[in-house]
């Protein structure tokens, strides 16, 4: 099994705008052949995007983060990142060091260009798909 993080963007890609990229992914969680590791930063995120974005009631975006919360593993990042000008994004690379993520799974232009982060790779949707099916 292959464990993998994924940004606020692929979240959103899967739970408000499901494509047929993202929905191979989420397919892949749902059969157990990818664990998806998650934070709560990720999560609080996600909730906000949610509902500034794409006027989500709150309580809506809650019950789709604990959706997410449901088929995945927190986990709680004890080491600070600070490699990404994008400061938000590094609680991403944050999530999948404390994770053992072998593949972040990334939308994001400034995560994306990191490319590989101790050891992890970083791939849009499409790129994970073509290189793990």
């Amino acid at each position: 099994m292959k464990k993998i993080t994924v940004d606020t963007n692929i979240l959103i890609s899967i739970f408000v705008f499901p494509g047929t990229t993202v929905i191979k992914i989420l397919d892949k969680i749902m059969d157990g052949t990818l664990i998806l590791g998650i934070s709560d930063e990720i999560l609080k995120e996600f909730i906000g995007v949610c509902v500034r974005k794409f006027n989500y009631e709150p309580e809506e975006a809650v019950n789709m983060a604990d959706k997410i919360r449901e088929i995945s593993i927190t986990v709680y990042p004890q080491k600070k990142i600070n490699v990404i000008k994008d400061e938000p994004d590094n609680r991403v690379l944050e999530c999948a060091v404390a994770f053992g993520a072998g593949c972040i799974i990334s939308g994001d232009k400034h995560i994306l260009n990191v490319k590989k982060f101790r050891g992890i790779q970083i791939l849009t949707p499409a790129g994970f798909i073509i290189k793990y099916g």
